[in-house]
């Protein structure tokens, strides 16, 4: 009895300070996806909008709202502007696709045709491209790199950036020193290996300019034209807290426009500031109780590189812990045994 109470003592204590060697599950490998990803255009067929848009959170504002009218939008709800991919059908993943030179034409309009089509904003052309070097901050940046892990997106377009009136604005998440300031959440999705289809979703707070304090709010859905690849790194910011995405692991949360989500008179005095123009022609107001398909991304879980098979993970594990817990508890025996004789 005594060398079976004595084995029992010594693994009990034993196993405890064993478990942090055999480490947790080995996590799903992440993987980088590759190629262009070729958003749908937006549309707002049936009235409520769907596909690839922008919108515009005011200074005091959040990820939910309330939002900027566009005088220009082609949707009943002006806080929509539609994007539609330019001649490279889209987003390329893993590689730059810098503004041309010039930027912009004798009236300010944006000349960057490649990511998107150049889109009207308030009576000026804005477009949209990724440089080696960020044109607002001149901080040096590395190109979009998105990477799933099961069914979770993480990605980091820090390279982004809008080009409107002669002024640049970085539209990126995280920010080029990596940082996610304000309202700026990081990109979140989902990715259907199957079939290619991938949503994303961020936001981006303006730091600087005339609108300083603005966030922008960007849903691209398309595909990926190409298989994933290994990722080789992973982004490596934290996602903020915010909501749930249209199609993502989590049921989308409908909302509703807040009413009076229409410019301030200080919004529109911005964008008249921007233009070079009187703020007169005050943006209408954005439609009450219009269906808003989502609020702001959601959490973003680290995705990490480990094998999904396992490997060595520098744990002992399990059948080594055993055989050290019943070594030890053979030679606690054998000690009462000689003891006892």
């Amino acid at each position: 009895m005594r060398v079976r109470a004595a084995a029992l003592l010594a693994a009990t204590l034993l196993v405890p300070s064993l478990v942090p060697l055999l480490g947790a599950p080995p996590a799903q490998a992440a993987t980088r996806l590759t190629g262009v990803f070729a958003f749908t255009p937006g549309t707002c067929s049936g009235g409520t909008p769907s596909g690839s848009y922008f919108r515009m959170i005011l200074a005091s504002g959040t990820p939910s709202g309330p939002f900027l009218s566009n005088s220009d939008s082609a949707c009943d709800d002006e806080t929509y502007t539609l994007l539609s991919p330019g001649s490279d059908r889209g987003l390329r993943l893993g590689e730059l696709q810098p503004q041309p030179s010039p930027v912009f034409d004798g009236s300010g309009n944006a000349r960057a045709s490649g990511l998107i089509r150049p889109v009207r904003f308030y009576g000026v052309d804005f477009s949209a491209a990724t440089n080696a070097v960020d044109p607002q901050t001149g901080a040096k940046v590395s190109a979009p790199q998105v990477a799933v892990s099961g069914s979770t997106v993480s990605a980091d377009l820090r390279a982004l950036g809008v080009s409107w009136n002669n002024q640049h604005f970085n539209q990126g998440a995280p920010k080029p020193d990596g940082t996610t300031p304000g309202n700026t959440r990081l990109a979140t999705g989902r990715y259907d290996a199957a079939t290619g289809a991938l949503t994303l979703h961020w936001t981006s707070q303006i730091q600087g300019g005339p609108f300083n304090g603005f966030t922008g709010l960007w849903h691209l859905t398309g595909k990926v034209s190409k298989n994933a690849a290994p990722a080789a790194t992973t982004p490596a910011a934290t996602q903020a807290p915010g909501g749930t995405v249209d199609g993502g692991a989590a049921p989308t949360t409908a909302a509703t426009t807040p009413p009076g989500s229409s410019a301030t008179p200080s919004a529109a005095a911005s964008v008249a500031a921007s233009r070079g123009t009187s703020p007169s022609g005050s943006p209408a107001p954005a439609t009450e109780g219009a269906e808003v398909e989502e609020t702001a991304a959601p959490p973003d879980v680290p995705v990490t590189t480990a094998s999904q098979s396992g490997g060595d993970d520098g744990g002992l594990g399990l059948p080594a812990v055993l055989a050290v817990v019943l070594a030890v508890a053979v030679a606690a025996g054998g000690f009462v045994v000689r003891r006892r004789s």
